[in-house]
């Protein structure tokens, strides 16, 4: 027994196949050496080897490299006048003989296998059928040929598949060397091709699926057909109005209909009480104090809060509102709400016109009509403020009756003596036409 636990035969058989697997990997660097030198590229020195340890290489083999060595130097001054660049250093030629013996060692297992539909025809979907096969025992069609994962992946395999794909094209060409090899460029291809039958299959698959959805939709159609009756016509539903989106069901309550607000009174503060009262909230609490509406028999609909030191009372009935107005203390003043009027802007008009010159000229330049009369448009305009402008021009902004103010806005323009005046709203609603 050795050292190591071996006996003598197994020490010496484990010596000789490390002996030969030695001699191989030196055949195959001299057999990459030959094949660099019939190409063309010839070593400029020697390349410096160091020779394993622990065992001797046999005198034959020494022999017989060194007469290949000795062939290929000679072939190579013989080759140097055919114009291939020479290797100008040993770490070029080591790396040389590094790829091609990885070449045929590995014999291109990276490049993924060559198949799908671009390297045979696609299989037929259903076998054909014959009177011979409708027979028992008789043969039937086989499918032989190479399986392919491609066809039977599912759909997000193969987008991996494609992803992969590109991924592997994309390291092939950033490979550390700076110009593509044959075996990059083939590598390129396949992965391109197998791309391509990923790609394909996809569009297929496609195609297939739309084509079954479009079938399945026209079975369904002619069973729904076949089941409503032919002999009666569709019913037609109501016509669509707003009526009839508006029209409850049988079971449904009514939608309550809101009642208009009744009359309105006003109540501010007398003359000689404005010292006294100064805030709506004072004539509110005095009115509350002095008026009692479960004796008076009157219901009230609503109370706010107005300018001047007033207040609004909604009433429910024009006879509860005159009950109202007489009920009033003497501290206290009724009055009518005033309605609000549309206000309207004259733009342009000389600073030295008076409200009288204004109305004549729009009744003379403008409203000729017999229906408008000077003391029809004098009762219906009224003039809230003023608002200078530039080069003695000012703006009058005035509220009008709904009538008078359709008539001066849809003009767009009043003549007021020697000046053209504009007349718009004075707040003007954005809508779309």
């Amino acid at each position: 027994m050795s050292e190591t636990g071996l006996s003598e035969e197994e020490a010496q058989q484990l010596a000789q196949e490390t002996v030969a697997r030695e001699i191989a990997d030196k055949s195959a660097e001299l057999q990459a050496l030959l094949d660099l030198q019939e190409v063309g590229f010839t070593p400029r020195s020697a390349l410096a080897r160091t020779p394993p340890q622990g065992f001797s290489t046999p005198l034959g083999t020494m022999e017989y490299a060194e007469g290949r060595v000795a062939a290929a130097a000679a072939a190579a001054a013989a080759g140097a006048t055919a114009g291939k660049r020479g290797l100008s250093s040993p770490e070029e030629v080591q790396e040389a003989v590094r790829r091609r013996i990885a070449a045929v060692r590995v014999g291109r297992k990276e490049v993924p296998p060559m198949g799908g539909i671009q390297l045979r025809a696609a299989r037929s979907p259903s076998p054909p059928c014959s009177e011979q096969g409708a027979e028992e025992g008789a043969p039937t069609e086989k499918w032989v040929g190479p399986a392919d994962p491609v066809t039977s992946a599912p759909v997000e395999q193969l987008a991996g598949l494609a992803t992969a794909s590109t991924k592997g094209i994309m390291e092939a060409v950033r490979g550390k060397t700076s110009k593509l090899n044959k075996d990059e460029i083939a590598a390129i291809g396949a992965h391109t091709e197998r791309l391509g039958a990923v790609v394909t299959h996809l569009l297929l698959r496609l195609a297939s699926a739309e084509r079954d959805l479009a079938v399945a939709r026209e079975k369904g159609r002619e069973n729904t057909n076949q089941e409503a009756p032919r002999h009666m016509p569709p019913a037609e539903g109501p016509a669509r109005s707003f009526a009839n989106a508006l029209r409850l069901g049988r079971d449904n309550a009514p939608v309550p209909i809101m009642r208009p607000p009744g009359p309105a009174v006003v109540i501010f503060p007398a003359e000689d009480q404005k010292e006294r009262l100064k805030t709506a909230e004072d004539t509110r609490r005095a009115l509350r104090t002095a008026v009692q509406p479960a004796k008076l028999g009157i219901q009230i609909a609503g109370l706010r809060k107005v300018g001047n030191a007033g207040v609004v009372v909604q009433m429910t009935s024009a006879a509860a509102a005159e009950r109202l107005r007489k009920a009033v203390p003497n501290t206290l003043r009724a009055a009518e709400p005033a309605a609000r009027q549309p206000l309207i802007a004259l733009t342009g008009i000389d600073q030295a016109a008076t409200l009288e010159d204004v109305i004549a000229d729009i009744k003379e330049q403008n409203l000729r009509e017999e229906e408008w009369t000077k003391e029809k448009i004098g009762g219906a305009l009224r003039v809230v403020f003023k608002r200078d402008r530039h080069h003695g021009r000012t703006k009058w902004v005035c509220s009008c009756t709904p009538e008078l103010r359709k008539a001066l806005v849809t003009r767009g323009k009043l003549f007021i003596g020697w000046d053209v005046v504009e007349v718009t709203d004075q707040l003007d609603v954005t809508c779309c036409n």
